[in-house]
């Protein structure tokens, strides 16, 4: 399946203009209360990690410019390091628990008491948003973004079940590639040796990224091509998915992407040994996230004006 064709089935089922319409209102609005000095400040950065990396999967989905898609994944990027210096800053969100107790069945309402929010700056959040960084070739500011990966200890988000939002594993690559970029080779290998899996016929995420770190690691670019196809399969199957169906985020593999661009600046392999006109991994992008990181790197929030 082809580049065009998945934008042109996306746009399709999606009224593209209209989506993106509304995530530069919601863009403008967090800003808007940002500058006014909200006091839930991480919240709207957090909104903003969300509004940005959505509208670069839309403009790149319905053909737009490809410096336009460069500039709101480095604001996602930049977005989450704020949301990641704010840890700890600011009380939970009020939560009313309303139950039934036994005899009069009369409801009792009851507001959680306040406590410090972890909840939105889990490992997995800074793995997707050092991702986005190096995927918009702002390298300086995926190392700092890598550098507060933490977990609280017996965090609920990581407990197995419908609300885990982060897994295990994705404590292990988050820290694997926090060391990988800080220039701990023996650190970031020890992290991916505790990514263990049971085998199955089609590698999972976690497995697949802990072989394209590795393979960044030994400078292996006939490893990476190997397991950039399997993790390329597996978001395609990802994004086949009910569930999926209408998620902008499924038109591009932004966790391969980011390898993709960090492999090529480190010198591990050339453009020419990335599988070539894959949907979710367009090579255009990987060579633009190359040039000058300088102007990503000095961004600032802003609703972007958009070209055709």
């Amino acid at each position: 399946m082809g580049l065009s064709r998945i934008r042109s089935e996306y746009a399709l089922n999606n009224d593209i203009s209209t989506r993106i319409e509304g995530k530069q209102w919601s863009i403008s609005q967090s800003l808007e209360k940002l500058a006014e000095q909200h006091p839930r400040r991480q919240i709207l950065y957090s909104q903003l990690v969300y509004d940005y990396k959505t509208l670069a999967c839309l403009l790149f989905a319905g053909g737009f410019d490809l410096a336009d898609v460069r500039k709101s994944l480095a604001l996602a990027a930049k977005a989450c390091l704020r949301v990641f210096e704010l840890r700890g800053t600011e009380p939970n969100m009020p939560i009313l628990h309303v139950t039934v107790p036994t005899g009069d069945g009369e409801l009792k309402k009851e507001w959680e008491p306040p406590h410090i929010d972890y909840s939105m700056t889990n490992s997995r959040d800074n793995l997707e948003g050092t991702c986005d960084a190096l995927s918009s070739g702002a390298f300086l500011l995926a190392a700092k973004v890598a550098t507060l990966a933490w977990d609280p200890p017996d965090a609920g988000y990581m407990r197995p079940g419908k609300y885990q939002i982060c897994t295990p594993h994705d404590v292990r690559l988050a820290n694997a590639l926090q060391r990988l970029l800080h220039e701990d080779p023996d650190a970031c290998r020890e992290e991916l040796a505790g990514i263990r899996t049971r085998p199955t016929a089609w590698p999972s995420e976690a497995v697949c990224l802990q072989g394209l770190i590795e393979s960044i690691l030994d400078s292996n670019e006939v490893t990476f091509r190997e397991w950039m196809f399997d993790l390329l399969d597996w978001h395609a199957r990802e994004s086949r998915k009910e569930l999926h169906k209408d998620d902008p985020d499924s038109v591009l593999c932004l966790t391969g992407l980011g390898l993709s661009s960090l492999a090529i600046h480190r010198g591990c392999l050339s453009i020419s040994d990335l599988p070539n006109d894959n949907p979710f991994l367009p090579l255009e992008l990987v060579e633009l996230a190359q040039q000058d990181s300088v102007s990503v790197e000095s961004l600032e929030f802003q609703v972007i004006p958009i070209n055709s």
